[in-house]
């Protein structure tokens, strides 16, 4: 997923492709909080350790039970040496929770910042889905058309845009200083995603908003 939230702008890197896995955790509203400490004492401090990785955020939907942590990577040979070590923390935080997460792989196509996260920040999450054909076509729409837009918006922190090439299914996360700020950008967000479904010729397969728990990743900046 979903993970374009971070606290401060990383030094420079050699410019090329990053990547991203998500996994999503559905299980019951009460162990919300016990998965969102297992996740901060000891799935942070894991993977901190692990040649290649580029920090963590957490974002939780609370009332029905949802959390999404992503971590990013310098490249998509760092992210498959770690798959051993990730399964067992996410095995450990299935049991925890008593659900069976979902994991997703993710290019990171687009992020930018415009300031850091804080207590009380939120984000919204779009899904869509497109011809795989025509990513590079709906990146660059986002990057030169949306972007320019949501930093009008007050209380916009960062955005980010995730592709999925092989299938065309791609999330943007939008981040706002607080959950009032994203919740007075709902219309003027609706209008965006209208004009980019209909140029890009994409399909919404959901929007949900989210309270961001942790954002620790530390990607550099793609604009």
């Amino acid at each position: 997923m979903v993970g374009d939230v971070a606290e401060a702008p990383p030094e420079p890197e050699e410019a090329g492709a990053m990547y991203a896995r998500s996994s999503t955790f559905q299980t019951d509203p009460s162990r919300v909080e016990a998965g969102v400490d297992f996740i901060r004492d000891e799935v942070v401090p894991a993977l901190e350790q692990l040649d290649g990785c580029t920090g963590l955020s957490l974002i939780t939907k609370r009332d029905d039970g949802r959390l999404i942590i992503t971590a990013g990577w310098r490249d998509e040979d760092a992210m498959r040496a770690s798959d051993e070590q990730v399964r067992e923390l996410r095995a450990r935080g299935g049991k925890l929770m008593q659900a069976a997460p979902s994991v997703d792989v993710w290019e990171i196509a687009v992020l930018h910042r415009v300031q850091d996260v804080g207590p009380g920040a939120c984000l919204r999450a779009s899904w869509t889905r497109g011809d795989s054909a025509r990513v590079d076509r709906a990146v660059d729409s986002y990057r030169t058309a949306v972007l320019p837009q949501l930093e009008q918006l007050p209380g916009f922190c960062s955005a980010s845009l995730f592709v999925e090439r092989s299938t065309g299914r791609a999330v943007s996360s939008v981040t706002y200083a607080s959950r009032e700020q994203m919740t007075d950008s709902r219309a003027a967000a609706a209008s965006m995603r209208r004009t980019a479904v209909e140029e890009n010729d994409l399909q919404v397969l959901e929007v949900v908003e989210f309270d961001v728990e942790i954002a620790q990743l530390r990607v550099p900046e793609t604009v």
